[in-house]
């Protein structure tokens, strides 16, 4: 008996430092249960999520207040409620996202920015001859804007939305006289990659341009 008191002890304090399980004895010390209790912090977030629908102004915005103390670890449930039916549930969860990912956005953009090569083009499956990569524009990124060729009036666009904590991260341009192009990419180092496609098409999910997809893979270099 000695003994067993020994490693309830042991499972106890186990349990206090794990702090996401809750200990039940039984009255004749024969049996012990171990359930997974709920984070406290996710039932507080969601707890917040609904109130930034409630009727009372002073509510909801101390919901979107609190919500945003929580940083990062709250995108997945904002992003959950940007889905919601409730209109002022989803702009605030919209709000939220932006402003906690601001930083985030804000990184990727600096990585951007520069001068890039393309050194390979892949359209709906079919891939540009060397040739044809030779007599491509260089491509520059200043701020939001970028460029073709020399003439920041010439042809280019603006980054929409860009966002990295997505999974492959996703960005969005504007285009000059030719809409919007959604688009999925990576950047490592002086490598910069994008997947996009035009207008209402799917944003890609891989980075591949079967034909019949309609995407557009790019991969850049950085020259400067």
């Amino acid at each position: 008996m000695r003994r067993f008191s020994q490693s309830l002890t042991f499972f106890a304090v186990g349990g206090i430092l794990l702090g996401n399980c809750a200990f039940v004895r039984a009255a004749d010390d024969s049996i012990v249960f171990f359930y997974a209790a709920p984070a406290t912090s996710e039932k507080e977030m969601k707890r917040l999520i609904d109130q930034l629908g409630s009727e009372r102004f002073e509510d909801r915005e101390q919901a979107t207040q609190e919500l945003s103390k929580f940083g990062k670890s709250a995108l997945p449930s904002l992003k959950e409620a940007a889905k919601s039916a409730d209109a002022e549930v989803r702009r605030r969860a919209q709000q939220l996202i932006e402003r906690i990912s601001a930083a985030d956005r804000e990184r990727e953009l600096a990585k951007l920015q520069g001068t890039w090569r393309v050194v390979s083009i892949v359209r709906d499956g079919v891939e540009a001859t060397a040739d044809e990569l030779k007599q491509m524009p260089l491509a520059t990124f200043k701020g939001s804007d970028y460029y073709w060729g020399e003439n920041e009036q010439g042809p280019g666009g603006t980054i929409v939305s860009i966002d990295p904590t997505q999974s492959p991260k996703t960005i969005e341009y504007k285009v000059k006289e030719d809409g919007a192009y959604l688009a999925i990419y990576e950047i490592d180092g002086d490598t910069f990659k994008d997947c996009l496609t035009r207008g209402s098409n799917e944003r890609p999910k891989e980075f591949t341009s079967k034909r019949g997809s309609g995407n557009e893979l790019m991969i850049f270099k950085r020259v400067k």
